[in-house]
């Protein structure tokens, strides 16, 4: 029995730029792209990617992606000049539902394509990071009390929560974290 799945349609979507390989494609199938003239903050519904499974052999030169589960947040984003809008409201708007939204089977996330926002491309140092997690849980009550909370939960199941665990659990939940990490650079206005 096949899932099935709906979305709700945005206004426009925006494809950050530097994933020409997807806007070429778009274009392919008769779908117009503009780019931004100026740099932007705009408000958009974000997609975090919080699980997938990989196939072990490549189909087609990819390693298809499935059983992504994901979780949208509104939020304040910063766009740059030449990041492309895609206004929907036009004969293309399944297409791009169905290869834009990463849980879809056909999906450009599913085909690899958005591969690069898996990587996570910045860390810590335990030694320098340590003074400045402190820090962090002195100034920010809500920080320290999710984190006295984790370690609670954690230790109650007989975890071992070694400082570098705790350590990257705190900077992850920092404004040091990367945004962009497992990030889809496929935003919504709604």
């Amino acid at each position: 029995m096949l899932e099935t799945q709906s979305e709700q349609k945005p206004k426009a979507y925006i494809l950050k730029k530097g994933y020409e390989d997807v806007a070429d494609r778009l274009r392919w199938n008769g779908v117009l792209l503009e780019q931004l003239t100026n740099d932007t903050i705009i408000q958009v519904i974000t997609t975090r990617i919080l699980d997938y499974e990989t196939v072990k052999y490549p189909y087609e030169k990819h390693y298809l992606h499935s059983k992504v589960k994901t979780k949208n947040d509104t939020a304040f984003w910063s766009f740059n000049r030449g990041d492309y809008i895609i206004q929907t409201g036009k004969s293309s708007d399944r297409f791009l539902i169905e290869t834009l939204s990463p849980t879809g089977p056909d999906s450009y996330f599913n085909w690899n394509f958005f591969d690069a926002i898996l990587q996570q491309k910045e860390g810590f140092s335990s030694y320098v990071f340590e003074d400045q997690a402190a820090d962090l849980l002195s100034k920010d009550a809500k920080l320290k009390s999710n984190f006295e909370k984790m370690r609670e939960a954690k230790m109650g199941n007989g975890e071992e929560l070694s400082s570098r665990k705790q350590l990257n659990w705190i900077y992850r939940n920092s404004v040091h974290y990367e945004k962009e990490h497992n990030t889809l650079p496929v935003f919504k206005v709604l």
